[in-house]
């Protein structure tokens, strides 16, 4: 964490984007969000893709029905956006119990703050 000298006393700077506390151990559910969040928004639109090439071209290309692949890819979108806001939804309780035990302990280290006698 960053500080800002001032005459009197250092002020700490938050590390994180938004003021948001720093949480330990939710890489994986900021990385199954992002990744569910954005399959569940793409595959329904490559489903649209190929329900458009279906209607231009015909039902197979090589060998592959286009039909059931752009089946498969709305049905696919329903369990990936489900995944991404539970995810979405653990990181918040995450963030909401950090943000509480900031209030209870007001001095509390923060995992990225750096000591004032360490420049980064």
């Amino acid at each position: 964490m960053t500080t800002i000298h001032t005459s009197d006393k250092e002020l700490p700077q938050p590390c994180s984007i938004g003021n948001q506390p720093e949480v330990s151990g939710c890489r994986w559910q900021v990385w199954t969000a992002t990744i569910g969040l954005s399959a569940g928004f793409i595959a329904p639109l490559l489903g649209s893709i190929l329900a458009i090439t279906v209607w231009i071209n015909g039902p197979v290309w090589h060998g592959i029905s286009l039909r059931h692949a752009s089946t498969a890819l709305f049905l696919v979108a329903i369990p990936l956006l489900v995944l991404g806001a539970h995810c979405l939804d653990l990181l918040d309780i995450k963030i909401d119990e950090a943000r509480h035990a900031l209030k209870t302990e007001p001095n509390a280290k923060r995992s990225c703050e750096i000591p004032p006698n360490q420049t980064p």
